[in-house]
C-alpha cells in the first residue's frame, strides 16, 4: 500500500540528496576549477568531476517528489497555503540570509547581485549585476517552482495534475530546442537556468509523487516503473549520443543532454522509495546521508569557503599545481562541510524546533478544547504529539 512505501522520513533519499551535493562540490573543487593537467591520472580525476553540476538536477529531481508529496498530503486541510510557505520560510530564509550577510563582508557580490537574490530571479538576467553567486541560480528556480505550484496542486484534481506533469516533461525539450534553432545564441543562459526550460526535471518528480499516492503504488510497479524509465534514459541517450547529445551548442544537445539523467534519477529515486534497499539506509552509507543532512547549507556556502581559500593562499605551492588543486580541495570540502554542520544543527536548527514547540502547543491547547466537549470531567488529555520534519525539508 502507498502508506508503507511513502514516509515521515525516508533515509533512502538522504543518500540520494548526499550524493548529489557531493557531486557538486567535487565539480566545483577539481573541473571547475582548472582547465589543464599535467598528467594521464591528473586528466583522468578532474574528467571524472565533468558530470558533478548534475548534482543540482538530481536536487531539482528530489524537490519534485518531495514538494509535490508534501502539498498533495496536505492538501484540503486547514491552513494550505500557511502551513506549506511557513514551512518552507523557515527552512530556506534563515541560512539564505546569512549566507548574504557573508558575501556581503566578503564582497562577493554586487548591489545587483544582491538584488537578484534577494528578489530570487538570480537564475535571469533582468538585473543588471556586476557579481552573482553561482548557487543561486538554483536556489531561484526552486522559490519560482514555491510560487506557482501549491497553487496548481491545489486546483488541479489527480488526472489533470498528473496530465501537467507529462505536459512539461514532453514540452520542455521541445521548447529548448525551437530556443536554440531559433534563438541564434539569445536564449543559451535561459535553456541551462530558465525555469520554463528546466522545469521538466520538478516534473518527473511530481509524477513519481503521484505514482506513490495512487491506487497502483506497490512494490511491483514500482520497479516496473524506475525499470521503464531507466529503459528510456538509456535509448535517449544511445539515439542521441551520435548527433551531439553531450553539447549544449548543438540543438540536440540543448534540447536532450539533460534528459537521460533526469530520467536515471527519478528511475533510482522511485526504485529506492519502492524496494527501500537496506544498503541505502545502513551504516555503509552513512557519511553519504549525513551530507544529505546538511547539503541545504553545504550547497550555500561551499563556494564562500573556496573564494576565502583563494584569496589567502597562493594557486600554486611546493605540492606543485595538481596536488595544490587536491590540498585546496580536501580543505576547502572539509571547511565547508564543518560550517554547513554547524549552520544546520545549530543555527538552522533553533527557527525548525522554535516553530514546531508553538505547533505543537497549539495542537495541545486546540485539542483539550475540543476533547472537553467529548469526554468525561475526569478524563485525562492526551499528550501533544510533536511531529518530526518532513524529508522535503531542505535542498
Amino acid at each position: 500500500m502507498p502508506e508503507s512505501l511513502v514516509q515521515r522520513r525516508m533515509p533512502e533519499l538522504d543518500f540520494w540528496r548526499g550524493l548529489a551535493i557531493a557531486s557538486v562540490l567535487l565539480y566545483h573543487a577539481i573541473y571547475w576549477s582548472c582547465s589543464s593537467q599535467p598528467n594521464r591520472f591528473a586528466e583522468w580525476l578532474t574528467q571524472s568531476t565533468v558530470y558533478g553540476w548534475l548534482g543540482v538536477n538530481l536536487f531539482f529531481v528530489l524537490s519534485g517528489f518531495l514538494i509535490t508529496g508534501i502539498l498533495l498530503d496536505s492538501k484540503g486541510r486547514p491552513g494550505y497555503f500557511r502551513s506549506f510557505y511557513g514551512r518552507r520560510a523557515r527552512r530556506i530564509i534563515p541560512a539564505y540570509l546569512l549566507c548574504l550577510v557573508l558575501l556581503s563582508l566578503f564582497q562577493m557580490v554586487s548591489i545587483g547581485g544582491l538584488l537578484r537574490a534577494v528578489t530570487f530571479t538570480a537564475n535571469y538576467d533582468l538585473l543588471p549585476a556586476a557579481r552573482s553567486y553561482a548557487p543561486f541560480w538554483s536556489l531561484s528556480v526552486e522559490e519560482q517552482f514555491y510560487l506557482a505550484w501549491p497553487a496548481i496542486v491545489l486546483l488541479a484534481g489527480r488526472r489533470t495534475l498528473t496530465g501537467i506533469c507529462l505536459a512539461v516533461c514532453l514540452s520542455e525539450p521541445l521548447l529548448r530546442f525551437i530556443a536554440s534553432v531559433h534563438g541564434g545564441g539569445l536564449y543559451d543562459g535561459l535553456i541551462i537556468h530558465g525555469t520554463p526550460f528546466v522545469a521538466d526535471s520538478l516534473g518527473l518528480g511530481a509524477l513519481g509523487a503521484l505514482h506513490f499516492r495512487s491506487r497502483w503504488a506497490g512494490r511491483g510497479s514500482s520497479t516496473l516503473l524506475s525499470s521503464g524509465l531507466a529503459l528510456v534514459a538509456c535509448v535517449v541517450f544511445l539515439v542521441g549520443y551520435p548527433h551531439g547529445l553531450l553539447h549544449r551548442a548543438h540543438p540536440i544537445g540543448a534540447a536532450l543532454q539533460v534528459v537521460p539523467f533526469n530520467l536515471f534519477f527519478a528511475a533510482v529515486i522511485f526504485a529506492s522509495v519502492g524496494r527501500k534497499p537496506q544498503v541505502l539506509s545502513g551504516n555503509i552509507t552513512r557519511p553519504v546521508r549525513a551530507l544529505g543532512d546538511i547539503s541545504y547549507g553545504l550547497y550555500l556556502y561551499h563556494l564562500i569557503v573556496f573564494s576565502i581559500y583563494d584569496r589567502l593562499l597562493p594557486a600554486e605551492t611546493y605540492f606543485g599545481r595538481f596536488g595544490a588543486l587536491l590540498v585546496r580541495a580536501l580543505v576547502c570540502a572539509t571547511a565547508s562541510i564543518v560550517m554547513a554542520w554547524i549552520s544546520r544543527w545549530k543555527f538552522e536548527e533553533f527557527f525548525l524546533r522554535r516553530k514546531t514547540a508553538q505547533q505543537a502547543r497549539s495542537g495541545a491547547l486546540s485539542a483539550s478544547k475540543t476533547d472537553a466537549r467529548h469526554r468525561a470531567p475526569d478524563e485525562a488529555s492526551p499528550p501533544p504529539r510533536l511531529e518530526p520534519n518532513a524529508n522535503g525539508e531542505g535542498v
